[in-house]
């Protein structure tokens, strides 16, 4: 029941996205977890029965999967590793994954370090750790976490900086 919730969950979202807006590796749909804390009692069958899944529904599909390292082996095409945000990029093989700094102080009972963004040059660093790399794919913490205070989207504070840093 779990490894049907779990390919449900991925196989819902790709029905309600249209075809040609997917974001594709390898023209396969692209899927990023998340830690796997939020998980339980996985084991390192869930890609390939999520593929199984994914397919039946979409005959000619696959998905590929970039796992975050805390799911070990579990069928992934590629790991990455959340956090860069507050300890700089992630690095390994075919994926990066960086951040422009942390600040959930706002946030109620939180006690997360504090990454400063030293105005911009964190996520510049982390940039160029990241092209240095030679990934396939570069991911970026985060979009829009307002509320960490990780979010490079435009802002009343810092308008557009971090969207013209991204295209730099």
């Amino acid at each position: 029941a779990g490894k049907d919730l779990f390919a449900k969950t991925i196989i819902e979202y790709f029905e309600r996205v249209p075809r040609e807006l997917w974001a594709t590796m390898d023209g396969r749909a692209l899927v990023v977890l998340y830690t796997s804390a939020f998980a339980a009692k996985w084991d390192k069958e869930l890609g390939g029965y999520t593929r199984t899944a994914f397919a039946k529904r979409f005959p000619g599909e696959s998905v590929f999967i970039v796992a975050d390292s805390s799911w070990g082996e579990m069928g992934q095409d590629r790991t990455t590793e959340w956090g860069s945000t507050i300890t700089g990029a992630k690095l390994f093989p075919g994926v990066a994954q960086i951040g422009a700094g942390y600040n959930d102080s706002p946030v109620p009972g939180r006690t997360t370090p504090f990454r400063e963004r030293e105005d911009g040059n964190y996520y510049r660093l982390s940039w160029q750790k990241a092209i240095s790399h030679k990934p396939e794919l570069v991911l970026l913490e985060t979009w829009n976490e307002m509320h960490e205070g990780t979010e490079i989207c435009q802002t009343k504070e810092l308008g557009l900086k971090y969207v013209e840093l991204t295209a730099e």
